[in-house]
């Protein structure tokens, strides 16, 4: 079979089987989605280009991305003509392809023409990006992904071709990448490397200066955002501005465990769990393989580390989702793309790929159900979030003896200040006989301070 038959086959495959693992998905409307409310909801407002930037001066649009607002205005409006089709999903799933055939050609390079197949399933079937492929409001990261990768592409065609007709093509596409979602912000470090380095590349510091001015107009906006009117539309600002060292060195350490390890899925994670650990542990060991085998790529490094760092020099107050780390899983399997195959290492990618396969089904089938799904989150951990989502459906649900549980890991581990529970804090307190009565009063004052009902 010819590298093009095969590479046609591979596609067909990983298209038949996507459309197996998201069947339900598609054909559900009502498909779990967290944010829409804040995300997508306020864009049926629209009526055109003018009442969209009216609608941002009134704080009713969330965060600064244009391009992804478009998309989820096409699946409103396909909604309104075939409801019977959750095209939120469908789209991502299309973007999501788009994403697998730009690896793919990333890959074109490698010196292992088979080696590569089986890193493109499995990025195709990876557990942790279908996180953000099965959530519709995390479109903006599937996007940011897409036109980075874009960008990427061609970077690498400027650099060998030397036509500057890729330049402004690779700034352009960063430039939708950065307005589908920041989080690809700092990863043009690694192209500006590439092209300052290159000294037969005419005009490399105005085509450098394009990228750095696109990152300083973004965060100057988002800055300013984020400090005024994000604070207004949500009561808190979405950023920690200290430099917590300890913690950026955790998030790490969790995304590197997250993509070796992706079988223990939460909607939040605690910056100080043992996974952050071991994950911490593994990437410096793998770092130092690469150091000793002089491996270690500058550039790919830029490349896997920096949207990371766009969330963690100042985190955000949910610490490390796994959608942030769709960026860094990509680059981090272009870094392996040279890998000679040998038939123990085909056996085992094998067994990962279907691994990987059954996962995802199981992801996207516990999502069907929101409490399913909260209740893994709490199980897997025990974060104040995950806890008070999980407490949230249990009350609506009529489980009032099991949240009164919930309630005391609440309690004990300091988690009920800022929340919007005052109902099942006022059962507890006529109903529990363990919590005393300072504990209850404390609660009960912070709660009625914050809580919508107050």
């Amino acid at each position: 079979m010819n590298q093009k038959s095969r590479s046609y086959l591979v596609f067909g495959l990983i298209f038949i089987i996507t459309l197996v693992i998201y069947r339900t998905a598609i054909l559900d409307p009502k498909f779990l989605n967290y944010d829409q409310e804040m995300v997508i909801w306020p864009l049926k407002q629209i009526t055109g280009l003018a009442n969209y930037f009216q609608l941002r001066k009134l704080n009713l649009i969330f965060d600064i991305c244009p391009i992804s607002d478009l998309s989820h205005l096409l699946d409103l409006n396909l909604e309104q003509s075939f409801p019977q089709i959750n095209w939120g999903i469908s789209q991502n799933i299309i973007i999501w392809m788009g994403i697998i055939y730009l690896f793919f050609k990333s890959l074109e390079t490698s010196l292992n023409n088979e080696f590569k197949y089986y890193l493109i399933l499995i990025l195709a079937f990876h557990p942790l990006a279908h996180q953000s492929v099965a959530w519709v409001s995390a479109r903006k990261h599937l996007l940011s992904a897409f036109f980075i990768l874009l960008s990427y592409l061609t970077t690498k065609k400027f650099i060998n071709e030397k036509k500057i007709k890729w330049a402004i093509f690779s700034i352009i596409t960063y430039g939708l990448s950065v307005y589908s979602w920041p989080i690809s912000l700092i990863v043009p470090l690694a192209f500006v490397y590439e092209i300052i380095k290159d000294k037969e590349i005419k005009n490399r510091w105005l085509i450098s200066l394009s990228f750095i001015l696109i990152f300083l107009v973004t965060i100057s906006l988002n800055e300013y955002y984020y400090s005024n009117n994000f604070y207004e539309q949500i009561g808190q600002l979405k950023y920690v501005k200290v430099f917590q060292p300890l913690v950026s060195l955790n998030g790490l350490g969790r995304a590197f465990y997250q993509i070796v390890f992706p079988f223990e899925f939460a909607s939040t994670y605690s910056e100080y769990s043992l996974q952050n650990f071991i994950g911490l542990v593994g990437m410096s060991l793998l770092v130092a393989f690469l150091y000793a085998y002089k491996k270690l790529d500058i550039k790919n490094l830029i490349l896997c580390v920096s949207p990371l760092l766009v969330v963690l020099v100042f985190p955000t107050k949910l610490f490390v989702m796994d959608t942030y780390i769709l960026i860094p899983l990509i680059f981090f399997l272009v870094r392996f793309q040279d890998v000679k195959l040998t038939p123990p290492k085909r056996a085992v990618l094998l067994v990962v790929v279907a691994t990987f396969i059954a996962t995802s089904y199981s992801e996207i089938k516990i999502r069907e159900n929101r409490k399913t799904f909260d209740k893994r989150s709490y199980e897997n951990e025990k974060t104040c979030i995950n806890q008070k989502q999980y407490l949230k459906g249990l009350w609506n649900s009529g489980e009032l003896n099991k949240s009164i549980l919930i309630y005391h890991e609440f309690i004990q581990d300091g988690c009920h200040s800022g929340i919007d529970l005052a109902q099942i804090y006022l059962y507890a307190l006529f109903l529990d006989n363990q919590t005393t009565n300072s504990n209850k009063l404390e609660v009960l004052t912070s709660t009625f301070k914050t809580s919508k009902l107050a």
